[in-house]
C-alpha cells in the first residue's frame, strides 16, 4: 500500500517544489508564525492542506515560494 502522504507531497511538487510547515516558513523568514497565518489569510502565500488518515487537517506552505520571498525581501 503506498502512502498517503508521500502521494500527496509527490503530487504538490511541480508546484511547490516542497513544502514545509507554518512554524519552518516563519524561521526561513524572520518572522512570527502568526504572520504566515495572516499573510495566508490575505492570499499573499498559498495553504497546502493535507487531511491525515484519521481526519486531520495539516497545514503546510509552499517551500519555493517562501525562498522567493526571502530572496525578494533581502533586496
Amino acid at each position: 500500500m503506498e502512502n498517503k502522504f508521500a502521494k500527496w507531497f509527490l503530487d504538490t511538487w511541480e508546484e511547490t517544489k516542497g513544502i514545509i510547515t507554518q512554524s519552518d516558513a516563519a524561521r526561513l523568514l524572520g518572522v512570527k508564525r502568526q504572520t504566515i497565518k495572516t499573510r495566508i489569510n490575505t492570499g499573499t502565500i498559498k495553504e497546502y492542506e493535507y487531511i491525515d488518515e484519521n481526519g486531520k487537517k495539516k497545514s503546510y506552505v509552499s517551500l519555493d515560494q517562501i525562498g522567493k520571498i526571502k530572496i525578494r525581501d533581502q533586496k
